[in-house]
């Protein structure tokens, strides 16, 4: 599925003309571990649970009262929290709904029940001496009933509330469906923003008589461009027949192409892959220089995947298959030269890599190379004193000239 907005279109009908209420989901299709955490200050990041009159032996109200200003907060990593005040169960019981002594929940004589609910699925609570086995710690707490209680930091009680989120899926988008199309209608639900994998989208139905049903179908979101690179050649100048590494890759590709083209935009070579789904495809067709004459060839390579998400690019390469030229016309060869002498030489031109000069004396070491400019009729001079001064055609130079293509030539002179 491309986009970054995933517009999901369902279809509810009932003969009998009495839904009472449609909801959705939407969920990852493979679970994840919910992480709570909770803290008690005097602002709150999260979900407020409660509130206590202070830090340490405190009283308790329940989070819609006003009086006290520490408030116990938390937050979850996967979906949403909520609280529910409730006859029976809860995680802790209040005395009254403000100024209230606590109870465990294990406890049943206080009526105002607090629960804290995870949209992800159920937290796993329990009292305890040491929180170290779950995600946070809510509170402590001095006894099991008729008690009061802290946060689990400052002057903490022995016994601790502590809490752990369940493994779940994500919930990125729930709620009610709009019911004022008519009985057998079409609703848009839009997300946006959510990331690359594997989705389910539930849908479920109540009518006036609490029949019930659901359905769901599974999704996938890619927004991820195949990457494509063009390995060789890449930006260089060849001579002989050599085999393309055209390289594609993506999580489900479906189709590849290349092409090469000639400084004309004239097609030269061309190939195409339809495939099922891949994770990986390449290209080694070979390129003979027997088809191709001189000259400059742009290389485009394309991929795309099933959702449809495509990437193009380019590199080009050169063909030169004339070999370098390197020539001394003077001095010489085997002449007597001495003190400075002009050397006059000509090279390749075209698509020249570098050109360069040394000497030695007689079969002593060769110098280092030194850069002369490269082209036609050009001069450097040479200092024949650096030889032994006798009869012997001991003095030896060496003109080098490499092209991009890699074909090399040298000239020697004595």
């Amino acid at each position: 599925m491309l986009g970054w907005t995933i517009q999901l279109l369902t279809t509810i009908s009932d003969t009998a003309t009495d839904i009472q209420s449609v909801t959705y989901n939407i969920t990852n299709e493979t679970s994840a571990q919910a992480q709570l955490s909770c803290s008690v200050g005097d602002v709150c990041v999260g979900t407020e649970v409660l509130h206590m009159s202070a830090s340490s032996n405190a009283h308790a109200e329940l989070n819609n009262e006003s009086a006290y200003g520490k408030k116990l907060c938390c937050s979850i990593t996967e979906g949403t929290l909520s609280v529910d005040v409730k006859d029976t169960g809860g995680l802790i019981a209040l005395s009254a709904n403000a100024n209230a002594h606590a109870q465990m929940n294990n406890e049943s004589s206080y009526g105002y029940r607090v629960d804290l609910i995870a949209s992800s699925g159920p937290l796993t609570c329990a009292y305890a001496n040491s929180c170290a086995a779950y995600d946070t710690c809510l509170l402590s707490i001095s006894n099991s009933t008729d008690a009061h209680i802290g946060d689990c930091v400052t002057d903490p009680y022995a016994t601790k509330l502590c809490c752990s989120g369940s493994n779940a899926k994500k919930v990125y988008a729930s709620g009610q469906l709009n019911l004022s199309s008519g009985w057998d209608s079409k609703w848009n639900t839009g997300i946006g923003n959510i990331g690359d994998g594997n989705y389910n989208f539930s849908v479920s139905a109540t009518d006036i008589m609490s029949h019930y049903n659901s359905t769901y179908v599974q999704f996938t979101v890619d927004n991820t461009k195949p990457s494509v690179n063009v390995i060789y050649p890449d930006k260089i100048s060849v001579n002989t027949t050599f085999n393309l590494n055209l390289y594609s890759s993506n999580s489900h590709l479906n189709y590849t192409k290349y092409n090469v083209t000639d400084s004309s935009n004239v097609l030269k070579q061309q190939n195409s892959t339809t495939l099922v789904s891949a994770l990986t495809h390449t290209y080694s067709d070979e390129i003979s220089m027997n088809n191709y004459n001189d000259g400059n060839y742009t290389i485009t390579l394309y991929a795309q995947d099933k959702a449809g998400n495509n990437r193009t690019v380019q590199s080009w390469f050169m063909v030169d298959k004339s070999g370098a030229f390197a020539d001394i016309t003077s001095p010489i060869n085997n002449s007597w030269q001495s003190g400075l002498t002009t050397v006059t030489y000509s090279t390749s031109i075209f698509n020249v890599k570098e050109c360069k000069w040394r000497w030695r004396d007689e079969a002593g070491t060769w110098s280092s190379y030194a850069l002369v400019t490269c082209g036609s009729g050009l001069t450097f001079s040479f200092n024949t004193t650096q030889c032994n001064d006798d009869s012997v055609a001991d003095c030896e130079m060496e003109l080098y000239v490499e092209k991009n293509s890699g074909s090399i030539q040298r000239r020697k002179l004595r």
